[in-house]
Parts: C-alpha cells; sequence; structure tokens
C-alpha cells in the first residue's frame, strides 16, 4: 500500500504542476516528506548498528535516487540540445535549459546547490522539480542524527517548525504584508517542511492500528477523502494554512496504509514496480510535456499558458512509458550491483 501511496503522489505533483491543480502539487511534495520520515526512521530503528551507520546510510540513500536523477538530466540535455531551436523548453517550465555556468553544472551533476535550503532555484536546470530532493537529502542527515531513537526531539522539530511559520506569518501581518499564497520560505524552507518529516517521523514510533482489514481500507478511504476535501476548501482561502494542515492528514493517510500493509502485506510485482516509478516520474514530467509539445508540433508562448489536451494525454504516455524502462533497465540493475 505504501508503493501505491508513492506512485499517486508522484502522479499528484504532475496534476499539480502540467494541469495547473492549485490545491495538489504542494500537500502531494509534503506527502513525500511524511512518508520519507515514516520509512527512513522507521528502517533505521530496525537496524543493526553497523547497518544504521552513517555511511552505510548514505550510501543507500543516494544509490536509491541518483541513478534516476543522472538518467533524467541526460535525457532532458540530449533533447533540448537536438530540439532546443525548434521549441523553446522554458515556455515549458521558466528553469528547464541546458546549465550554462559553473555553478548551474555543478548543482545539476551533483544535486547540490539547486536550491539555498529550499529557498530559491538555480536559473537553469535539466530537472527543474529536482529542488525537493536536495531538500530531502538534508532532512535524511538531519533525522539521522536527530529524529533516530529520539522521540523528543521529533516532537521539538515539528514543535519549532511550525513555531518559525507562525513567527513569520505574524511579522508579515503586523507589516500589513499579504499573506494568502504561501512563499518558498513557507513551503519549501529545510526548517519549514522538517514538519512534515518530523510527523512521519513520530508515527513511526507508534504501533500498526489492530482491527479488520476491511475496516483499515474503510479508514483509508475516509482519510484520502477527508483530506482532499479540506484541502481543495482551505486552498480557497489560504494556501499557506492549506499546505500546513496537508502535513497531520498525509500523515493519516500514511499510518493507515502502514497499518494496511502490515496486516495484509502485500508484495506483487507490479506494486513495487509502480512504488519504484515515483522517482522517475517526478523527476522526467517536465522534460515529457516537452517532448509531447515537440510530437505535436505546439507551440507554446508562456508558462501561464495551460496544456492542451492531446499534450497532456501524450505527455502522461510518455511519461509513465520513461519510468517503466528506468526501473527496468537502469534503476534496478545499478542498485543490484552497488547492492553486492
Amino acid at each position: 500500500m505504501l508503493d501505491s501511496l508513492r506512485f499517486f503522489l508522484a502522479c499528484f505533483v504532475v496534476l499539480g504542476h502540467l494541469h495547473k491543480v492549485e490545491f495538489i502539487a504542494a500537500p502531494a511534495v509534503w506527502g513525500f516528506f511524511v512518508l520519507s520520515g515514516f520509512l527512513i526512521t522507521k528502517s533505521i530503528n530496525k537496524r543493526s548498528q553497523y547497518d544504521a551507520s552513517f555511511l552505510v546510510f548514505i550510501k543507500r540513500r543516494v544509490m536509491r535516487i541518483y541513478p534516476s536523477y543522472i538518467a533524467s538530466i541526460f535525457f532532458a540535455m540530449i533533447v533540448i540540445y537536438l530540439f532546443g531551436s525548434k521549441a523553446n523548453p522554458e515556455f515549458i517550465n521558466q528553469s528547464l535549459s541546458i546549465p550554462e555556468t559553473f555553478r548551474e553544472i555543478f548543482s545539476n551533476i551533483f544535486l547540490i546547490g539547486t536550491t539555498t535550503f529550499g529557498v530559491g532555484r538555480i536559473d537553469s536546470s535539466l530537472s527543474p522539480s529536482s529542488w525537493a530532493l536536495e531538500v530531502e537529502f538534508l532532512m535524511w542527515i538531519v533525522g539521522f542524527f536527530l529524529l533516530t531513537s529520539k522521540l523528543r526531539c521529533v516532537l521539538v522539530i515539528a514543535f519549532l517548525s511550525v513555531l518559525i511559520v507562525l513567527v513569520y506569518l505574524l511579522v508579515r501581518v503586523v507589516l500589513d504584508v499579504d499573506v494568502i499564497l504561501a512563499s518558498q520560505f513557507l513551503y519549501s524552507f529545510l526548517l519549514v517542511s522538517l514538519f512534515p518529516y518530523a510527523i512521519g517521523a513520530f508515527l513511526s514510533y507508534l504501533p500498526a492500528i489492530k482491527v479488520g482489514i476491511r475496516w483499515l481500507y474503510m479508514m483509508f478511504g475516509c482519510c484520502v477523502f477527508v483530506s482532499a476535501s479540506i484541502l481543495f476548501v482551505v486552498y480557497e482561502v489560504s494556501a499557506t494554512l492549506g499546505t500546513l494542515l496537508s502535513a497531520p492528514l498525509m500523515g493519516g493517510i500514511v499510518f493507515v496504509a502502514f497499518s494496511i500493509d502490515s496486516t495484509t502485506p502485500l508484495r506483487s510485482y507490479w506494486l513495487k514496480t509502480i512504488g519504484d516509478m515515483a522517482y522517475p516520474i517526478y523527476l522526467l514530467h517536465w522534460v515529457c510535456a516537452y517532448v509531447a509539445v515537440l510530437l505535436l508540433g505546439v507551440s507554446r508562448l508562456s508558462t501561464a499558458e495551460p496544456f492542451t489536451y492531446p499534450v497532456l494525454a501524450l505527455s502522461w504516455l510518455l511519461l509513465l512509458l520513461l519510468a517503466y524502462l528506468y526501473v527496468l533497465y537502469i534503476e534496478r540493475p545499478l542498485f543490484n550491483v552497488f547492492r553486492k
């Protein structure tokens, strides 16, 4: 169930970006952070002293995301280099372009410096949404030293993250500045985005819900419906409040999904595969939209212009196909090699 959840969270990010469904993208990214905090903390707390060492931990995390990331930027670079003169990729995403400066090249290759602790983005990126992976990587480091086997630290970090947001909002209210729209500080800044990660870490210390499987599926459906309804309504009023609420709401969904897996663990090939497709989907969706525009010969004049339905349909087809091929022929073979 958690594998399926990871896949759908990645798809929700794509819906938010390409379909312009504003209230979905940010909660989906925070859902990733909740899920990451939950799985990483639970995994480390279960391992032996050697397996839980920092170097082993970092090696495993890098091998989990880096092959997909390198393959995605290599693919994007070839496409933009060959066809950039026919259609400007910056009309898909204003950052989608081949990096030119040393900082941009370094950041694109090593996934370091794409953002400054979650605030700001580099001007040219072959994978414009990759900033979230850098922030997540920083969360793993903080989480490893502060949130593993330290439940009190989990609660303190969650409290401080919310406090930072509230103080920031109070200052803006006092200064009579608009606080309706969430800025990067209130959404992706490391100290703030540790809030969903800490919620996931906290839930990892709790035992699974022990009720019948039918009740668990009903609980899961109710959590999803209530979360979607609340976010849809709240985002009309305040994107900041909607983003903050998404963390505990996503936490409830993740915890019920974990309880379902604990009751009836499903280990089918396709469930594992769609879970592994989450990172490639997240990394490739902008360049797949660009390829769809090229193939259909559609002209775009700005990033604000909505995508046509044929472009969206072809983007999804390319995205799912490429993500599956990445998992099958790149991620899994490399993971097996380094695991030995």
